[in-house]
C-alpha cells in the first residue's frame, strides 16, 4: 500500500487530473487513511516528512468530510506534525468535536514537552473551557518560550472572546513582551472590533 500511495502522490502532483480507470486523487483517499491508520497503530512514523504531511493531509480531508470513532486519536496524532497547516486544521477539527475524552487528552497536552502540541492544547482549553483556562495562559504569557507567548495571545485572542482580548489587552500594555513582531500583533489584534 506504501509503494502504491507513493505512485499515486507522485502522479497526482505531475498531473492533478491523472486518470487510470480511476482518478488518483480518489485512490489517495481511500489508501493513505488506511496506511496513516495502520502507522499510528504500528507506533511508526510514515516514510519521508513529505509522505507524511500528504498521508496527513488526507486523512484531514477524510475526517472532515466523515467523523468516524478513530477520528480524535488520529487528530490528536497529527496535532505534533511538523506541518504548521495540518496541526492548524487537525486542532481546528478537533475544536468542532468536544468530549469528555478530548478535554482529558488537552490536559495531557497542556503539559506535553513538544511546544507544538503545547500550544494546540492552548486554543483548545481556551475554546472549551473559556476562563476557566484564563489562569494557565497567564502563565504562560511570561514564559520564556516565544512559541508558548504566541499560542497563549492567540488563543485568548480567538477563543477567548472579550475576558481573554482584555487578558492580551494588560499583557500587551505591561510592556513585558519581548518579541517586537508579537508586540505588533497584539497591537493589530486589539485594534480590531
Amino acid at each position: 500500500m506504501r509503494r502504491a500511495l507513493d505512485l499515486y502522490l507522485n502522479a497526482y502532483f505531475l498531473d492533478p487530473e491523472f486518470y487510470e480507470t480511476e482518478f488518483a486523487e480518489s485512490r489517495i483517499k481511500r489508501i493513505a487513511p488506511e496506511l496513516a491508520r495502520s502507522a499510528v497503530k504500528a507506533g511508526k512514523e510514515a516514510a519521508s516528512p513529505e509522505l507524511r504531511r500528504a498521508v496527513e493531509s488526507v486523512m484531514l480531508k477524510s475526517i472532515e468530510q466523515k467523523w468516524t470513532a478513530g477520528s480524535e486519536r488520529a487528530l490528536l496524532e497529527i496535532m505534533g506534525s511538523d506541518d504548521e497547516s495540518n496541526r492548524a486544521t487537525a486542532m481546528t477539527l478537533l475544536a468542532e468535536h468536544p468530549s469528555a475524552a478530548a478535554d482529558q487528552q488537552v490536559s495531557r497536552l497542556l503539559v506535553d514537552p513538544d511546544l507544538r502540541k503545547r500550544g494546540m492544547g492552548g486554543y483548545l482549553a481556551v475554546k472549551w473551557r473559556k476562563e476557566k483556562a484564563f489562569p494557565l495562559m497567564q502563565k504562560w504569557l511570561l514564559e520564556p518560550a516565544e512559541l508558548v507567548r504566541f499560542d497563549a495571545v492567540s488563543a485568548l485572542l480567538e477563543n477567548g472572546g472579550a475576558p481573554g482580548r482584555k487578558l492580551v489587552a494588560d499583557y500587551a500594555n505591561s510592556g513585558n513582551e519581548p518579541n517586537a513582531q508579537l508586540r505588533e500583533m497584539m497591537a493589530e489584534a486589539l485594534k480590531e472590533k
